[in-house]
């Protein structure tokens, strides 16, 4: 039987970052700026069947494969932390022929399951550089005159994962029928609708680099799922769900065992709580944090308040003390002598029609 499998290189895909209005906790370019190449080989004809992938100094990195309707079982290892992903024709598929992120600057790939017709092309890197510590001085949408937010670590919220896209967003579970997520509809999806969220975030490096979870920890989101707008303040929103991840074979929902409650009548809660992934300096950079506050109001369908947030904490859940979610956090706004930070009300109309007729994994 021919077990052989052939690598080729092919032309790369542009990767950009979505680019939100001024007032928005935008989602903040990684901090690990993203670069993107195609795979170099001595020589693109050899057939392997074991072949390492490295770029220079880079922080992390992943895969991109050439789509294929017959791949066999692989499994790619980072070399720095040995974390295993391991993935055949359906999970790259949805996978969106990515492959999980990865700490360090190599990644091995195995082919374990090769059959005739089988076929696994590796046409890319996406990969993060060392870069200047993260400075927090000045970050706008502090509501006051210091960041109140205290990270999490090593005790995360299960419920609240990094949303990894077009830049880097904040999205929670929920309890609906099958467990699927909200967030900002501002924080877009990336190449190929290639979403990405992870939970068990650990600490960023002390200069502010993303260090990410193992891939058991991160889910590829199915883009069949998603439902969303960006339509300004009050009008921002992004319901979508994961697929099962491809080492546990578990959802999101199953793996963290939690949720957010979604408000079931409107109200203006006194004082509320938000977990993101916000920008701060060192370690503490998109890495999950909690934050508290109060000045709460509700006009339309923005609800406003004084809880602080930065870049990266956009799509987070607004909750009262009881778990009960009431708002997608999308904007700032605060000053350190006022204004608020705010968020779309979960009772626009829109939003809950797509929360009453799921689609893809939500739906299913």
């Amino acid at each position: 039987m021919n077990r052989k499998v052939l690598f080729l290189v092919v032309s790369f895909l542009v990767v950009g970052f979505c680019v939100a209005a001024d007032d928005d906790d935008a989602p903040p370019t990684p901090p690990a700026d993203l670069h993107a190449r195609t795979v170099d080989f001595v020589n693109p004809s050899v057939v392997s069947t074991t072949q390492t992938f490295t770029q220079d100094k880079a922080q992390w990195l992943r895969l991109v494969f050439a789509p294929t309707s017959e791949s066999p079982l692989i499994r790619l290892t980072s070399l720095q932390d040995g974390a295993t992903q391991h993935l055949n024709s359906k999970t790259l598929a949805q996978w969106q022929y990515m492959s999980a992120y990865f700490n360090g600057d190599s990644i091995k790939l195995e082919v374990l399951d090769a059959q005739d017709g089988n076929s696994i092309s590796v046409v890319g890197l996406i990969y993060g550089e060392p870069v200047a510590a993260v400075n927090n001085t000045g970050l706008q949408t502090l509501c006051g005159s210091s960041d109140t937010r205290r990270p999490t670590f090593p005790n995360w919220d299960p419920r609240s994962a990094r949303f990894l896209g077009g830049g880097g967003c904040t999205a929670w579970l929920i309890n609906d029928r099958r467990g699927c997520f909200l967030t900002a509809g501002h924080c877009t999806m990336g190449t190929g609708g290639s979403g990405t969220v992870q939970f068990r975030v650990p600490e960023s490096q002390p200069g502010g680099g993303l260090v990410h979870p193992l891939p058991r920890y991160q889910y590829s989101i199915d883009p069949a799922s998603v439902q969303a707008t960006n339509g300004g303040q009050g009008n921002d929103w992004r319901y979508m769900g994961a697929w099962a991840n491809s080492e546990t074979g578990n959802t999101p929902i199953q793996d963290q065992r939690d949720s957010y409650i979604l408000a079931r009548s409107p109200s203006t809660p006194s004082a509320l709580w938000i977990y993101g992934y916000g920008t701060a300096s060192g370690r503490a950079n998109q890495a999950q944090k909690e934050a508290r506050g109060g000045g709460v109001t509700l006009s339309g369908n923005r609800l406003s308040y004084r809880v602080d947030t930065t870049g990266g904490d956009s799509g987070s859940g607004v909750e009262d003390n009881s778990g009960t979610a009431y708002a997608i956090h999308t904007h700032g706004g605060c000053t350190a002598t006022g204004g608020a930070n705010s968020g779309t009300y979960l009772f626009l109309g829109a939003l809950q029609t797509a929360l009453n007729n799921p689609r893809g994994v939500c739906g299913n």
